[in-house]
């Protein structure tokens, strides 16, 4: 069975990985902040995956239920809304966290400039 909450799961302890290592990183080193991108988008690629599995599942069991797809049933095919809101938190998540995994000290050690 299929957890309907893990992806957001994922992007919620991504996110919270995000704010934590930022306080540690002005707190002690800048490199942490670029350090912890890493982990930010590992668990947004994770989500992502997620996503494609439910959407997968989801397109399978339209096919099994209606036999294929002709222009009667392809609307019914359509993710739910929380779906595709769900796909555009992992794809901005994962921007970010390359952004940040990239320039992450950067971004730190400017205020302290």
């Amino acid at each position: 069975m299929e957890n309907r909450n893990f992806a957001i799961q994922c992007l919620f302890v991504a996110w919270a990985i995000g704010i934590i290592s930022y306080g540690l990183a002005t707190k002690y080193d800048p490199e942490l902040f670029s350090r912890f991108g890493s982990l930010i988008v590992l668990f947004a690629v994770i989500a992502e995956f997620s996503l494609l599995q439910n959407r997968f599942s989801y397109l399978n069991e339209c096919l099994r239920n209606y036999g294929g797809f002709d222009a009667g049933t392809i609307g019914e095919t359509q993710p739910e809304e929380r779906h595709k809101k769900q796909e555009i938190m992992a794809h901005i998540t994962v921007a970010a966290g390359t952004f940040f995994w990239g320039f992450g000290d950067l971004l730190v050690a400017m205020p302290n400039k």
